[in-house]
C-alpha cells in the first residue's frame, strides 16, 4: 500500500539523516545497543522538527544541532544550576 511505502522512505530518510548528523557533528556511539538508542531519539525529535516546520503561521523555526540525540534528562544536568 502506498501508506507502507512512504514509511519506508521515510525511514530511510531519516536514517540518512542520522548519519549526517553523527558524521557532521563527529557522534561516537559505544556500541550497537547505544547506536540504535541514540538514532531512535535522533529521530523522534527529527519528526517533531519536520512536522513543527512543516505547519503554516509558525514565528519561528526548529532545526537539528549537535545536542539532537540528547534526552530531556541529559539537558536537565548540564543546564541547571546546582548551587555547592
Amino acid at each position: 500500500s502506498l501508506t507502507l511505502i512512504q514509511a519506508r522512505v521515510d525511514k530511510a530518510t531519516d536514517q540518512d539523516e542520522f548519519f549526517k548528523f553523527i558524521t557532521k557533528f563527529n557522534k561516537n556511539y559505544n556500541s550497537l545497543d547505544e547506536f540504535s538508542k541514540w538514532k531512535d531519539l535522533f529521530q523522534e525529535k527529527l519528526k517533531k522538527v519536520i512536522e513543527h516546520n512543516s505547519k503554516p503561521g509558525n514565528m519561528y523555526e526548529l532545526g537539528i544541532n549537535e545536542f539532537s540525540d540528547w534526552t530531556k534528562d541529559e539537558f536537565k544536568k548540564i543546564l541547571t544550576w546546582k548551587p555547592v
